[in-house]
């Protein structure tokens, strides 16, 4: 399988994926500023103690070097996405030493407000397999989305 485009929209973002056999670009774009950062919505690290404890340990290269338990609290939200398919990705490997990389980029003055890309490199698997971690981290994120609804309902 060359590519496998997958488009998808959910009631925050639009995504959409091109998967080729060792990689895979995502434009994730966010319908609502208030969701482009984790800061509105502080149940995050709840959410991913709960559901992903292991993200905790990811290695994160941002510009002030903090470790992604810190960056988590106040990070794109396509950057926190990217992480949780990196995670899900991790889960699914059977060769733990090989390395999964991803990168989240920005440019609103090319693109609009809200459009994010990101980019995941993994070992040759098949694509099947990133199929399935996206499944997973779109369902994990709409319920850290959804957990300021849900609140502000309460």
């Amino acid at each position: 399988m060359d590519s496998l485009n997958v488009q998808l929209t959910q009631n925050f973002f639009r995504l959409s994926v091109d998967i080729n056999q060792d990689s895979a670009k995502c434009i994730m774009e966010i319908l609502n500023s208030r969701f482009y950062s984790t800061k509105n919505f502080p149940q995050t690290l709840d959410i991913l103690k709960q559901s992903l404890p292991q993200i905790f340990y990811h290695q994160c290269f941002n510009d002030k070097k903090l470790s992604f338990l810190e960056e988590a609290k106040n990070t794109e939200v396509a950057h926190l996405f990217e992480h949780i398919i990196l995670e899900y990705l991790s889960q699914s490997q059977r060769d733990k030493n090989e390395h999964l990389f991803g990168e989240t980029n920005w440019n609103w003055y090319q693109d609009q407000p809200g459009v994010f890309k990101i980019s995941l490199n993994f070992p040759k698997e098949k694509p099947t397999v990133l199929v399935v971690a996206l499944e997973h981290s779109i369902n994990l994120l709409e319920k850290i989305l959804n957990s300021v609804t849900k609140q502000a309902a309460i």
